[in-house]
């Protein structure tokens, strides 16, 4: 069941708690009460609802709590409706479930940007043990031949005097600066200006690509990467440093910015 279709159930729901034909007069009880009708659309609405916060469950299982929490309210309150379907209980039962379940879909769609270090899909994290075993390769062949004596040197001079640099280090930092040496490129290749600071660069770059590539790339790119890490590795490495699972993970997702943009 579509988000779409949720909805425009929502709107059926919500003109018929305006029209007179959603009530009769129980004569026994002497009250107003929701017709069968009425009850049988948010029985629809329950059951399209519930195939959709089940798939959800399934895919985002990190999140299953938070999902519990907001479907154990709309539950009650379609529990509740049911053992009372008085008109006047049952329209205001029917709001606040018709804003539980839109806080639920809302929830659930931006999932991934409630907390970036849940965000790396399994895809990644398998991307992330190949690069790890291809750059443990590279690092024994470059071992073996004596690398670039230029760079050794550097590097074990820097050691030397108690900074914290390494093969790692070089790796994090040349991916980081990277990233906007590779932006600039692309709108080089479709015609657009690479003027500005980093991030009106990048979202000129998702503006061009989406009109003429028909692709949304603006969610691939962490700008707290760029903004955070770098500033901190360029500026400040006497004092920061960079394990080997962070150059590694910052390394594969500079390699998915060129596989996104060049592919």
């Amino acid at each position: 069941m579509s988000v779409s279709e949720i909805k425009n159930e929502i709107v059926k729901l919500t003109k018929m708690m305006n029209e007179p034909q959603s009530i009769s007069y129980r004569s026994t009880r002497s009250d107003w009460v929701v017709t069968q009708r009425f009850l049988s659309e948010i029985s629809n609405l329950m059951q399209y609802y519930g195939n959709y916060v089940g798939k959800a469950k399934a895919e985002h299982y990190d999140y299953k709590e938070e999902i519990d929490k907001i479907d154990g309210n709309i539950k009650s309150y379609f529990e509740h409706m049911l053992e009372s379907p008085v008109s006047d209980y049952c329209f205001k039962l029917t709001g606040l479930m018709i804003n539980k379940i839109s806080e639920q879909i809302s929830f659930i769609e931006n999932i991934g940007k409630v907390n970036i270090e849940r965000s790396i899909s399994n895809k990644l994290y398998q991307e992330l043990t190949k690069e790890r075993d291809s750059l443990k390769e590279i690092n024994e062949f470059l071992v073996k031949h004596n690398g670039l004596p230029e760079l050794n040197k550097l590097l074990e001079q820097s050691k030397n005097i108690g900074l914290p640099t390494d093969e790692y280090w070089v790796l994090a930092l040349c991916s980081l600066n990277l990233m906007e040496a590779i932006v600039n490129k692309k709108l080089e290749i479709l015609g657009e200006k690479f003027d500005g600071n980093f991030k009106d660069k990048y979202n000129r770059l998702c503006d061009s690509i989406k009109k003429k590539e028909q692709k949304d790339i603006s969610k691939i790119m962490p700008f707290a990467l760029y903004d955070s890490i770098r500033n901190k590795l360029d500026h400040a490495s006497n004092v920061n440093k960079v394990t080997p699972n962070e150059a590694i993970q910052i390394n594969v997702i500079v390699n998915d910015l060129i596989n996104q943009l060049f592919s």
